[in-house]
């Protein structure tokens, strides 16, 4: 495989144009609490999870714009078009993937590097958490439950501990 699967789907998203709302959501919980698929472990395999697929699609197209909106189309067309006549092929121990050496060629600085800026700003640009929850309206309604929950168990338990409070101190039964 001389493309990363990861990078083949993120330029079939881009390309393809689909849009999905809850994406961009999914990618944003991920970068907030840690959660971003590592690019070697979806490089080869997608995962069976239906979720860390959706996920794996997501980070693939924010990445594939990333790289477009810092080195432009035109780097992209160029990787490709090494990659397809057979070059980036290195011997030796130090020597990467086809796509880790076309990418350090046309763009000078090593894949490790653009992943490493991506992640940054992806994790930068993430909405905080309270902002997550409510942009869905099932999730802002669990909140609110729970939010509410809390409430009537902080009233509850001061009602109690007062009438607790209230009680006469009788000494022991006889």
């Amino acid at each position: 495989r001389r493309l990363p699967l990861w990078l083949e789907e993120g330029l079939a998203e881009e390309i393809g144009g689909g849009i999905t709302v809850e994406g961009g959501v999914q990618l944003d919980f991920a970068a907030t609490f840690g959660k971003l698929i590592p690019f070697a472990e979806i490089a080869t395999v997608w995962p069976e999870n239906a979720g860390r697929a959706a996920l794996a699609y997501r980070q693939g197209r924010s990445f594939v714009q990333f790289f477009r909106d810092k080195s432009g189309w035109d780097h992209i067309q160029q990787i490709l078009r090494v990659l397809a006549d057979g070059g980036g092929v290195l011997e030796g121990p130090a020597a990467g993937t086809p796509f880790e050496e076309v990418v350090q060629q046309v763009s000078g600085l090593p894949l490790s590097h653009w992943t490493a800026l991506w992640r940054v700003r992806t994790e930068e640009q993430a909405d905080p958490w309270f902002e997550l929850l409510l942009r869905d309206f099932m999730g802002t309604v669990f909140f609110g439950i729970a939010l509410a929950a809390v409430l009537a168990y902080g009233f509850m338990r001061r009602q109690r501990k007062r009438q607790i409070a209230e009680l006469p101190d009788d000494p022991l039964p006889i």
